[in-house]
């Protein structure tokens, strides 16, 4: 997306852009954007419920890890949308093979 101005966005940044905006996105419907939608919340409050000021460092850093994987697996999820895409619309004729 433009506003990410081809670098990797932050969960808050994602969260921040409207569901009827993730819908003008090639490749995202609904059902993806139901399940990136469900990915945020559950970090969301999964950090509120987790991170406290009495967390030691070894904590922070194994929920930033657990984080990162999981935005990593969706980043991985999204590429592979929209190269799809990519892959469709520079061969129309794919969309007749199985």
């Amino acid at each position: 997306m433009s506003e990410f101005q081809g670098r990797h966005p932050t969960l808050q940044e994602v969260a921040n852009i409207p569901p009827q905006k993730w819908l003008t996105v090639p490749g995202i419907g609904q059902t993806l954007l139901t399940e990136l939608e469900a990915i945020i919340q559950a970090h969301q409050g999964w950090i509120k419920s987790n991170i406290s000021a009495g967390s030691t460092d070894a904590e922070l850093v194994d929920q930033l890890d657990r984080l990162q994987r999981d935005l990593e697996r969706l980043r991985r999820e999204l590429r592979s949308v929209i190269n799809n895409i990519r892959r469709k619309q520079s061969d129309p004729d794919s969309s007749d093979q199985p």
